[in-house]
């Protein structure tokens, strides 16, 4: 998603901002589907998985050898879309295929445990995956050799189990549904901020931040730099001559080119909805 300031993640969640709860393609930047409910994102990763072994044996491997990765929480698991799409990725050996399941047993309304008691590692290796385990969600290193172990598997995808937190830092309510979507309240972050003062995280200015989660600045140019140099690229960068690509360069020029999508952005425009007007006619029918 492209965050512009700090009020793009004060608007989380809020209509019509661009940091929605479930981003929607075609109005936020750098979304490239709209997955909507829990699991049809789980399922559109095993799309793209596919799709990339397609691309990789249709004009070589050159532009085309890339690993999909997905981060998913217990809510994805219990969805039964995600399930049957999980089981295809294993009978399709889909080793390019990476999921980081985020295990802090929380849902929204509360404890996993509520509603699911199935072993979701067993499952998985049932499916024909390769499972692997991190104790510990903020050991980044752990989680680092994970990925590289998963990325050496060529034949199976890959199932990281990532033991969490919920809401980690939040003094009175980590663990617990109560941060899951929603704001933690005035007290809660002043306490946050009270934690973070006391390990000393100071900002670049050597003082302590003056707002609740703000963006860096410098993070936001470099992202932003980042993006205008793949803009200015272009397909510049990219030798497609027929020779090259499995000698398909002339095809995949003209599958990458725009304007085979529709528009010459790149999107092809889609009705929405009135929202307004569909509201009447739904008050009108009840």
């Amino acid at each position: 998603m492209c965050i512009r300031d700090s009020q793009d993640i004060k608007d989380f969640r809020q209509l019509e901002s661009v940091t929605p709860g479930h981003p929607e393609s075609h109005i936020t930047t750098g979304i490239e589907t709209t997955t909507g409910p829990l699991g049809q994102g789980v399922a559109t990763s095993v799309g793209m998985a596919v799709a990339g072994l397609w691309k990789k044996a249709t004009y070589g491997e050159e532009l085309f050898d890339y690993d999909v990765y997905v981060v998913a929480g217990d809510g994805d698991m219990m969805e039964g879309v995600a399930g049957e799409a999980c089981a295809l990725a294993g009978h399709l050996r889909l080793g390019k295929l990476i999921v980081l399941y985020d295990d802090n047993k929380v849902t929204l309304a509360g404890s996993a445990a509520l509603s699911s008691t199935e072993n979701i590692e067993q499952r998985f290796k049932a499916y024909g995956w390769q499972v692997l385990k991190v104790a510990d969600g903020n050991d980044v290193a752990a989680i680092d050799k994970a990925i590289k172990k998963a990325k050496r598997e060529a034949e199976k995808p890959s199932l990281i189990c990532i033991a969490s937190t919920i809401g980690y830092g939040a003094p009175c309510k980590q663990g617990s549904c109560d941060t899951h979507g929603s704001p933690l309240g005035a007290d809660e972050l002043q306490k946050v901020i009270g934690v973070t003062a006391s390990l000393h995280l100071k900002d670049t200015d050597g003082g302590y931040h003056s707002e609740n989660f703000p963006v860096l600045g410098e993070g936001i140019v470099k992202f932003e730099r980042i993006r205008d140099l793949l803009v200015e690229a272009g397909y510049a960068g990219i030798d497609l001559g027929p020779v090259g690509y499995l000698g398909r360069g002339d095809a995949l020029r003209e599958r990458l080119a725009p304007r085979s999508l529709g528009l010459a952005g790149g999107y092809i425009e889609l009705p929405f909805a009135d929202h307004d007007a569909l509201a009447g006619k739904l008050v009108k029918a009840s």
